[in-house]
C-alpha cells in the first residue's frame, strides 16, 4: 500500500512517517507544499497511484482542502483522504467535510487513532469497489508473498492492490501457485469509451506473443465486468527506477534498448501501433528482463484516432493532432524514452500540453553527454526525435542497430 503525506512541517512529516513505518507501511511519499504535491501526484497517475493521503490543512502555498477536492475529482470520489490540523475548530471540520475528506485528525494525534483511521478507510475502499470482497477487517494489510487476509478480487486472493483509478483497479493476486496481475474495469465504466479501450487492450495483448511483451494469461468477465489476467513482472517500471536511482548505466541502457526495440519491431511488423511508449510502460524484472505493457490506446497501423492519445512528455508532434497513426510516432516516443533513461530526465519539459507541443514541434533537446554510452545508439536517439516522421528510422532498424553490438 502506498501512502501520501502533504505537510510543510518537517517534524510532523517525520513523526507520521515513523508511525506508519512501525505499522508496516514503508511505501510513503511526502510533499511539503501544495504545488509539489500536485506535480508529484500527477506524475504518480502514470505509474502506481497512492492508496490514501494525509493532508495538512495549512500549506505555505495553499491549503489541504483544495488538494482534497482535486484528488476526489481527478482520482476517484472513493479515494480516502485524512485532513490534519493543529488548529481544530467546528469551521475547520465543516470545511474538511465539504471538501470531501473522509476523516479529520487534530495534532498531536495518538498513533493508535491514526492507524485506526488508516485501516478503516483502506478497508472501506476495498469494500466500495464492486469487484473487491472483504469478508472481515484487514488485520494484516500486506506481507511479502502472502495474501491480504480474507480479501479476494474476482475469486483471486489478493497479495496487494497496485493501483486504483475511477475506472479500473489493478491487483497482484494468487492464481494457484503463481502470482499474477489482474486488471478489472469498474462497473461504473461499463458502456463508456473506457470500456471500449479496456477491451481493445485485452484483445490486442491476447493476440500477441513475444518474450518482451507482457503476456495475457486469460480474460473474460468477472461478476459482470471485463477483466484481464496477466503475467506478473517481479521488478519495477523504468520510470520509477530512474526517479529513484537516476539514469541507467551504459550496460543497462543498451540492454533495455535491445529488448524494448525488439518488442516494438514485433508490434509494427504485425500492424500494431502502441501510441504510449514511455518509461512507466516498460517493466524490468530483477533479472534484467524487460517487458512492454499497457496497450490501452493501441491501434492498427493507419487506424483513425478519434482523439489524441498518449503521454504529452513522450508524444510525437503529429500525435498531438487527431488523424491516422503510424509506427513512426512510436519511434519518436521511444527516442524520448531512451533519452530519459540515458539522462535521468525527459528531452522536453513544460507546464502545459501546449508548451510541450511547442517544444516537440520546434526545439531540439540538449545533447546526451555520456561518453560511456554506445555512440551509435546515442546518435539514433536524435534520429528518433526528428520532427519529420519520414526522417525517423524504423523499429526494425533500431533493433538491428544494437543486435550486433557488444554490451558495454
Amino acid at each position: 500500500m502506498k501512502v501520501v503525506i502533504v505537510d510543510d512541517n518537517p517534524a510532523d512529516r517525520f513523526m507520521l512517517r515513523d508511525t506508519l513505518a512501525e505499522a508496516g507501511f514503508e511505501d510513503v511519499v511526502t510533499f511539503a507544499s501544495l504545488r509539489d504535491a500536485q506535480t508529484g501526484l500527477q506524475e504518480m497517475m502514470h505509474t502506481h497511484f497512492a492508496d490514501i493521503a494525509f493532508l495538512d490543512v495549512q500549506l505555505p502555498d495553499g491549503n489541504g482542502f483544495d488538494l482534497c477536492e482535486w484528488l476526489k475529482q481527478e482520482v476517484s470520489s472513493f479515494f480516502p483522504v485524512v485532513m490534519l490540523t493543529g488548529m481544530d475548530s467546528p469551521e475547520t471540520r465543516a470545511r474538511a467535510s465539504r471538501s470531501g475528506a473522509d476523516a479529520h485528525l487534530s495534532k498531536p494525534y495518538h498513533p493508535d487513532l491514526l492507524l485506526a483511521h488508516l485501516r478503516r478507510l483502506l478497508t472501506r475502499r476495498l469494500a466500495v469497489d464492486p469487484m473487491v470482497t472483504v469478508t472481515r477487517g484487514i488485520e494484516r494489510l500486506q506481507q511479502d508473498g502472502e495474501c491480504i487476509q480474507d480479501v479476494q478480487v474476482g475469486g483471486y486472493p489478493v497479495v496487494r492492490s497496485l493501483s486504483w483509478t475511477g475506472a479500473t483497479s489493478v491487483h497482484l493476486v494468487k492464481d494457484g501457485d503463481h502470482t499474477r496481475v489482474v486488471k478489472i474495469l469498474a462497473r461504473s465504466a461499463l458502456g463508456s469509451p473506457t470500456e471500449e479501450a479496456f477491451r481493445r487492450e485485452t484483445a490486442c495483448l491476447a493476440a500477441l506473443s513475444h518474450p518482451h511483451l507482457v503476456s495475457v494469461i486469460g480474460h473474460g468477465e468477472l461478476d459482470g465486468a471485463p477483466h484481464c489476467l496477466m503475467e506478473f513482472v517481479d521488478g519495477h517500471d523504468l520510470h520509477r527506477y530512474v526517479r529513484i536511482h537516476g539514469a541507467l548505466t551504459a550496460t543497462e541502457w543498451q540492454s533495455v534498448w535491445q529488448q524494448a526495440t525488439s518488442a516494438l519491431a514485433y508490434l509494427h511488423e504485425r500492424g500494431v501501433v502502441h501510441r504510449d511508449i514511455k518509461p512507466s510502460n516498460l517493466f524490468r524484472a530483477h533479472s534484467g528482463h524487460v517487458k512492454l505493457g499497457d496497450f490501452g490506446v493501441a491501434l492498427a497501423v493507419g487506424g483513425d484516432a478519434a482523439i489524441a492519445a498518449g503521454t504529452p512528455v513522450y508524444m510525437a508532434p503529429e500525435q498531438f493532432r487527431n488523424g491516422r497513426v503510424h509506427p513512426s510516432a512510436d519511434v519518436y516516443s521511444w527516442g524520448a524514452t531512451a533519452y530519459q533513461l540515458a539522462t535521468g530526465h525527459p528531452p522536453f519539459a513544460a507546464d502545459s500540453p501546449m508548451g510541450l507541443l511547442h517544444q516537440h514541434m520546434s526545439c531540439q533537446p540538449p545533447a546526451i553527454k555520456r561518453d560511456e554510452l554506445n555512440p551509435t545508439l546515442v546518435s539514433l536517439v536524435g534520429c528518433c526525435l526528428a520532427k519529420n516522421p519520414a526522417e525517423r528510422p524504423s523499429a526494425v532498424e533500431l533493433a538491428a542497430a544494437v543486435a550486433g553490438s557488444d554490451i558495454r
